[in-house]
């Protein structure tokens, strides 16, 4: 929220990923109570977690869920490809 309100939404091409009508939705919900900020790894319920994993935009996170199986990452665009995790190699989002 800090960065999709703040200074960098001044430059066009920073502020492409995002909708002005989501980051209004969600300042809204901000003020109705109706979210929590995490900052940095924390447990949400028993086997799911948030991981601040850095990136293109500041505060981004995976999530971590543990199953039956094994642990699950749900890492959203922190993560493209298992290249990018078995070769420490960074997606890049710049033209």
């Amino acid at each position: 929220m800090a960065y999709a309100t703040g200074r960098c939404m001044r430059h066009q091409m920073l502020r492409i990923p995002f909708s002005e009508r989501d980051v209004h939705a969600m300042v809204s919900k901000v003020f109705a109570y109706r979210c929590e900020f995490h900052d940095g790894p924390e447990e949400l319920a028993p086997g799911i977690s948030v991981h601040l994993v850095g990136g293109h935009s500041k505060g981004l996170q995976c999530v971590q869920v543990k199953t039956r199986r094994g642990t699950v990452v749900l890492a959203s665009d922190c993560c493209h490809l298992y290249s990018h995790i078995d070769e420490g190699r960074v997606f890049s989002d710049h033209l």
